[in-house]
């Protein structure tokens, strides 16, 4: 089967070749040129010079329940590309059809979205056409494949008017048989730091204010859309992410008091958007901390923290620095109200930790202090992970540290070895041990490539998921006049994290966050990062191993050495230019319908076995008439009503007539001509 779709599919990609001298004409107006891209080559403003990726149709691959996004470049007069108008037709298969809206048509552009730079590539992807005086214009096409679409080939055309007659261009979705599950129920892991001072600054509204949190909503979404279900509070304004306090402090009878209002409500938003958290960290040890007790100083008598007044107002101050016995009191309440929130919330299995420790760990008094008055409480720990233990179970112990989730920021490989990794397997360990793609993992030659790639970055632990990455770290003015990342000199002292992708994972928008190339490069990396991950739990149950013909699964296992050798043979410096799978697009879109393909026969061995259940309808944004947005999922009608099932798995009846006109459309979407 899987050698006559992957026939199907090389004879495919050489007819295209094949028909190139006549599909050019059908791209070509008398004042129009419109050129596909390959996704995994990124547009600069030289792109006119080499052509870079050019493809003869817009090609996209997602999952069954997935998504997918390709772009195309059209070159005309500045006039011209000003007054462009797009229409995407329906794209029809011999299973079924997919209609318009299940496409997204973006405009590529430069914009902030990181560090302080001049932009060279249009990475922000705008939703109405930025206009400007410009020769060429990136356009980004993404769909999102319905949970029930038939797995085939489907077509379409992008008419693009605004010449002497329109042009247009043909393009492709293939929906692999694989089924991608909803975000929710994703097992690789996915981190990405928030900087909600970032969006405050930006958008000139009030820290943790009703307007930040509105503003914030969008970033929220974004994070729903990957799976997101880790996020960090601050009890001090923190040097290492550059953030302010999210848990500030008042005076109660002359006393300090930790105040988790703004957390309750800023948890409560995240919830209603992208559902519960399995993990939520209490951030009280910090870079500086660590630099006075390992050099052998005493912590100071006092902790820098914020201090909030009843009418909102912040001002900073200082409160007991956790360690002396007459201090448990108030660092008990610290934990203890962290828990309530929780509760509070009803999010009964999210699991509370302390930390962040990284590689400058808490010193041992600290350790014990917390221990003392949390002994149920583990640390979050992110760390290079030389010399430390390897231990099953959902606890390790690192020294006196018992640690409950571990983040190794740089991968298993420092340095190149002469031995190549192995098939990982590992997938049970309860343990939380996560990859995140800094180093040699992200390097700025590649960056898309390596934004699809980078949870390969494993061995035989089980190393899974994206971190250490931030959503919306933006260059903003801040409050004390610096026009600069919230990440300020630290972003200079530790550029690994954030300057070897130069940017954040989303832009600044109208209203809030927006997408970008990089993001929507994350979301295709985590789809072939679950069909790896679906694969190996075949591979490495004995069980469901039988199940698959011996020469199949050795076939599967060869796949999987070959994508870790050539995505370690990525991770090195000195190797980066050498010719790997993931330095041809094309060998690269045909390699991951390979793993969707071996990753769909795993996955109905897991479904006969009831460790998978096919997943219902995927959550969207909803839009009310007065502009209110929530994510939901449709789950059924009624006369005049829909019902949509939140993030949070509540269910509410909506009548039709209170949506957006285009939500009304996407209920009654038209037929095809």
């Amino acid at each position: 089967m899987f050698s006559l779709i992957m026939t199907k599919f090389i004879t495919s990609q050489l007819l295209h070749r094949f028909c190139l001298a006549l599909l050019l004409p059908l791209c070509v107006g008398a004042e129009v040129r419109v050129t596909p891209v390959h996704p995994l080559h990124e547009i600069t403003g030289d792109w006119m010079e080499s052509r870079e990726g050019a493809a003869e149709s817009v090609n996209l691959l997602a999952p069954v329940n997935g998504t997918a996004s390709a772009p195309f470049v059209v070159e005309a007069s500045a006039e011209i590309l000003r007054e462009m108008s797009l229409q995407i037709s329906p794209a029809t298969g011999p299973d079924g059809t997919l209609s318009p809206n299940h496409f997204q048509i973006r405009y590529g552009a430069t914009g902030p979205s990181g560090q302080e730079r001049t932009p060279r590539d249009f990475d922000v992807l705008l939703e109405e056409n930025p206009g400007g005086d410009t020769s060429f214009l990136p356009v980004w096409v993404t769909v999102r494949v319905p949970h029930d679409q038939p797995p085939g080939t489907y077509r379409g055309e992008i008419e693009v008017g605004g010449g002497a007659e329109p042009t247009r261009v043909p393009y492709v979705v293939v929906v692999a048989p694989f089924v991608m599950p909803n975000p929710g129920e994703i097992i690789t892991h996915v981190s990405l730091y928030q900087s909600p001072e970032a969006v405050a600054w930006h958008y000139d509204v009030p820290l943790w204010s009703d307007e930040h949190l509105e503003k914030m909503e969008a970033s929220f979404r974004m994070l729903g859309r990957v799976g997101q279900r880790h996020l960090n509070l601050f009890v001090y304004p923190d040097g290492y992410f550059g953030n302010t306090a999210s848990i500030p402090f008042r005076r109660v009878n002359g006393q300090p008091r930790p105040d988790y209002s703004h957390a309750f409500r800023y948890l409560q938003r995240f919830g209603e958007h992208a559902g519960p958290l399995d993990t939520l960290s209490i951030v009280v040890w910090s870079t500086a901390l660590h630099l006075q007790a390992d050099g052998g100083k005493e912590l100071p008598d006092e902790l820098e923290v914020a201090f909030v007044d009843e009418d909102g107002n912040f001002s900073p101050g200082t409160v007991p620095m956790y360690g002396p016995p007459e201090t448990k009191a108030l660092w008990t309440e610290v934990i203890e109200g962290a828990q309530a929130m929780l509760d509070e919330l009803g999010w009964d299995d999210t699991l509370l930790t302390i930390g962040v420790g990284s590689d400058r760990r808490p010193d041992a008094d600290t350790v014990r202090f917390f221990r003392d008055i949390a002994p149920d409480v583990g640390w979050y720990l992110l760390t290079h992970g030389r010399g430390d233990p390897r231990e099953r179970g959902d606890r390790m112990q690192i020294g006196d540290m018992t640690v409950t989730y571990y983040v190794s920021p740089f991968g298993p490989f420092r340095t190149r070895h002469e031995e190549r990794p192995a098939l990982i397997g590992g997938w049970d360990n309860e343990f939380r041990r996560i990859s995140s793609i800094r180093f040699g993992l992200l390097s700025p030659d590649r960056p898309l490539i390596n934004f699809r790639t980078a949870a390969d970055a494993v061995t035989e632990e089980p190393w899974r998921g994206f971190t250490g990455l931030g959503l919306d770290f933006w260059v903003v003015r801040m409050p004390d006049g610096r026009s600069t990342s919230p990440l300020g000199s630290n972003a200079r002292g530790w550029p690994r994290m954030h300057t070897n992708n130069n940017k954040a994972m989303a832009a600044p928008g109208p209203d809030g966050a927006i997408g970008t190339t990089r993001f929507e490069m994350l979301l295709e990396g985590i789809q072939e990062s679950e069909a790896r991950i679906t694969l190996e739990r075949v591979l490495g149950n004995p069980d469901h191993r039988r199940r698959l013909p011996d020469e199949r699964a050795e076939e599967m296992e060869a796949y999987l050495k070959d994508r870790v050798n050539h995505r370690y043979a990525l991770m090195q410096e000195e190797v980066m230019g050498s010719d790997t799978i993931w330095a041809d697009a094309e060998r690269a879109y045909a390699r991951a319908m390979q793993l969707f393909t071996y990753a769909a026969e795993s996955q109905r061995i897991l479904i006969a076995a009831g460790e998978f259940q096919r997943p219902g309808p995927a959550l969207r944004t909803w839009t009310n008439v007065q502009g209110h947005r929530i994510q939901a999922a449709l789950v059924g009608r009624g006369p005049g009503t829909v019902r949509l099932r939140l993030a949070d798995g509540s269910e509410h009846d909506i009548p039709i007539e209170q949506l957006s006109e285009a939500d009304r459309a996407h209920l009654n979407p038209p037929t095809a001509p």
